[in-house]
């Protein structure tokens, strides 16, 4: 349950997005298909900025406007700021400057094109680089798709975009879900098995940025309690800050008629502020979830269609080694351990936070990627896992074996 990131942020002032047409298909064509890469659950997209800039973004349904994180690209091109404000981070703790810049003209794949207004921060305070193992320039919100219907494909790896006039719904392999679109944002309406005996029905935010299965704001009210056996720790980063809670599982998880048992859940305490902006949901649902459908949302229609695809009975893999990784570096071959959990199986060997990976058994950590590590220390129990990591100039010899934590 290591590296996960939850992409939000709260305004400080209030600042008005004017609502443009969003994507143009090529020559008025009906639709339009864009390939994504998958990259450690995240859903990543070429992007054109003024039509030739290159640039890597997130498709992220769960994120209100498009936002440009490195400032360089937009100083570049030569993009003029509109407003300038303040946003308070995902820790509740750290205030950030943004600009506003209005009608931002890019591509995508096979000549589609958009107009938006975006946020551009003023430093790039995630680092997104870091969780994903390539250079990440952006977040694509969701307001560019509101004028059609939305169809992710995990299996082919791409979006197509469909005109709303010419979809007419009528689909034999999907189930129909009604949904709630909010601030161009779907939410779904699920029913959750805390323990044996407590069921609930929940609101979750559909989100693509959060590369999660699923994270629930704890209700006692409402029968929304934090299950007996977790485990403390980090929960990942969010914009401007880590955040912290507890790790478990719940027993089911129901969407739609389709069941998940046994699922991973992570488990984030709101205070005061946090609590008035959510106050509308009951937790995010991210893709190590949606991944196992392929998924079409109608927003003007306000209907989730949802079909099981490859991935659907796949087990649900967690962390068994305490290790949290970040990528760095020119080639993101440079791995260092971000957080580690206690009382797991790397801190009972000493590792630390800052530790460099050199080696992973036998073979140098080049030959890795971020993704490769991840699903390495996700492994059979028991696995033996030896590294040998770089600490203050000084090169070192650990040994361990995978274990559940939850």
């Amino acid at each position: 349950m290591r590296n996960k990131i939850l992409i939000f942020f709260f305004f400080l002032s209030q600042w008005s997005f004017a609502q443009l047409p969003g994507i143009k298909t090529p020559n008025g064509a009906e639709g339009c298909e864009i390939p994504f890469e998958y990259v450690n659950h995240f859903i990543i997209i070429k992007v054109y900025i003024n039509g030739f800039f290159p640039c890597n973004f997130i498709f992220d349904t769960g994120a209100e406007h498009t936002l440009i994180t490195k400032k360089e690209i937009s100083d570049i091109l030569g993009i003029q700021y509109e407003k300038e404000f303040k946003v308070i981070g995902a820790d509740l703790k750290t205030v950030m400057t943004a600009y506003l810049a209005k009608k931002v003209q890019y591509k995508l794949f096979n000549g589609i094109e958009a107009e938006q207004d975006v946020l551009v921060l003023a430093d790039d305070y995630i680092n997104l680089d870091d969780y994903t193992g390539m250079q990440i320039h952006g977040i694509l919100g969701a307001d560019a798709f509101l004028n059609g219907v939305v169809k992710i494909d995990y299996d082919q790896k791409k979006i197509q975009f469909i005109k709303s006039e010419y979809f007419n719904g009528k689909l034999k392999k999907y189930t129909k879900i009604p949904i709630n679109i909010s601030k161009s944002k779907p939410y779904i309406n699920v029913e959750s098995k805390i323990s044996d005996t407590n069921t609930v029905n929940i609101k979750l935010l559909m989100d693509t940025g959060a590369n999660l299965g699923i994270l629930l704001y704890p209700n006692d009210s409402i029968g929304l309690s934090i299950p007996p056996k977790t485990i403390n720790g980090s929960l990942g980063a969010g914009l401007g800050g880590q955040l912290f809670g507890v790790i478990g599982r719940i027993n089911a998880l129901n969407i739609g008629g389709y069941n998940f048992g046994s699922l991973p859940c992570t488990f984030q305490a709101l205070d005061t502020l946090l609590v008035f902006n959510t106050s509308s949901r009951n937790g995010i649902i991210g893709n190590v979830i949606l991944e196992r459908f392929n998924l079409i949302i109608d927003y003007n229609k306000e209907q989730l269609y949802l079909s099981p695809n490859k991935n659907f009975k796949q087990p649900f893999l967690v962390d068994k080694s305490g290790l949290s990784l970040i990528s760095s570096g020119v080639h993101h071959q440079t791995f260092i351990i971000q957080h580690v959990q206690p009382n797991s199986p790397a801190s009972e060997v000493d590792i630390k936070k800052g530790d460099i990976i050199l080696k992973v058994g036998w073979l140098s950590a080049n030959f890795f990627s971020l993704d490769d590590l991840i699903a390495k220390f996700r492994g059979k129990n028991g696995k033996k896992i030896k590294l040998k990591l770089l600490r203050d100039g000084k090169k070192l010899k650990k040994t361990f074996y995978l274990r559940d934590l939850i």
